[in-house]
């Protein structure tokens, strides 16, 4: 099932491969769950390229990606900690790693139904438990905003490329393996040869388009 989204307000940059999503605080990728969804998972992983432009946004984070009352994750204003959130059983914000502005940086967030993990630039970085299966619901997925079905909030700041979901918690060598994929010369990396249980990708290269079920 191909999740392509919905464009609001876009602005297309320079990507780390490509183009990128840039978000200013009144945009967002939506992705419309009517039931019995792909994006309706037990465990997650949700992971980008992201360059924040600022840490001061109109709340308390900056989303990256979110699915109300399920799993999100984004940057702590003011600070740029990497913070994520997985309901019902870690409905909280938590991590402590802040992540530079104006640099290109792989950052992912999940949980495996046991711990809250946090990798960045390919690397593992912390964990905190996070017991439980997620939240299953008809909210939709947003990249750049929250809000659920409602409107949207919560903008990051800056941009955001090579967005991807996945619907398990992935190994420390494949969160590792996928970083070195995008940081090399060859560009972004085909579907076909990312890790099992891909949900969704989205590489933003001037559209919403998913292509997680079909190569490059």
């Amino acid at each position: 099932t191909e999740l392509h989204g919905t464009l609001v307000a876009p602005e297309f940059v320079t990507g780390h491969w490509g183009s990128a999503f840039f978000f200013d605080g009144d945009d967002a990728l939506v992705v419309s769950d009517n039931g019995r969804s792909p994006l309706d998972v037990s465990a997650v992983l949700m992971m980008a390229w992201v360059m924040p432009s600022q840490y001061d946004v109109q709340a308390d984070r900056g989303i990256v990606m979110n699915k109300e009352s399920a799993y999100e994750f984004g940057l702590e204003d003011a600070s740029g900690k990497l913070q994520g959130a997985f309901g019902p059983g870690c409905w909280r914000w938590w991590g402590t790693v802040s992540i530079p502005l104006d640099v290109w940086t792989h950052v992912a967030a999940g949980t495996d139904g046991a711990f809250e993990k946090h990798f960045v630039n390919g690397n593992f970085m912390e964990q905190d438990s996070c017991e439980g299966a997620l939240t299953v619901n008809d909210e939709a997925f947003k990249i750049g905003a929250r809000g659920g079905n409602g409107g949207h909030g919560s903008q990051f700041r800056g941009s955001v490329d090579e967005a991807m979901l996945w619907s398990r918690c992935l190994s420390d060598s494949e969160v590792y393996t996928v970083y070195s994929e995008f940081a090399g010369d060859g560009g972004a990396v085909m579907s076909t040869t990312l890790p099992t249980s891909l949900v969704g990708y989205w590489p933003l290269n001037g559209d919403g388009a998913d292509v997680s079920g079909h190569g490059l």
